[in-house]
């Protein structure tokens, strides 16, 4: 497996961003409101 650091192309990618989104939103709906992560609501 290769290590990811923080300045690697894969790391910085929107679409990466992105699908780590969807997958907090799957796991957690009801921290999103407005289409945001509510950071209230994880503590």
């Amino acid at each position: 497996m290769k290590r990811i650091r923080t300045n690697d192309p894969e790391v910085l990618s929107a679409e990466v961003v992105a699908e780590k989104l969807e997958h907090l939103r799957m796991l957690l709906p009801a921290v999103f409101s407005d289409g945001k992560v509510d950071f209230e609501v994880l503590k």
